[in-house]
């Protein structure tokens, strides 16, 4: 069973470029996010235990519908914020 969560959850780092494109795009759309850096390590090591793997990719996106996307491009960020509102996750 996905955990399911109130809000996106965003996991990202200052210095890349996808993280400040998603960010960008949710904030044009008016979506509110939670953003953590993977830059503190305490944040890595969380987001290493949620995927099983050592190996992270930015952004990584936590929706409250229980799934995720890994390094979204803008179309496929947009695509699920589309799909959350027509389900009822989202305003």
């Amino acid at each position: 069973m996905k955990k399911s969560r109130k809000k996106i959850l965003m996991y990202g780092a200052f210095w890349c470029p996808d993280t400040h494109a998603a960010a960008k795009t949710l904030k044009k759309l008016g979506i509110p996010y939670i953003a953590k850096a993977v830059e503190n390590p305490a944040t890595y090591a969380e987001l290493s235990r949620i995927v099983g793997s050592k190996e992270i990719r930015r952004p990584t996106i936590f929706f409250p519908d229980g799934t995720r996307l890994i390094e979204p491009n803008n179309r496929e960020l947009r695509a699920k914020i589309k799909s959350l509102k027509e389900q009822g996750f989202l305003k």
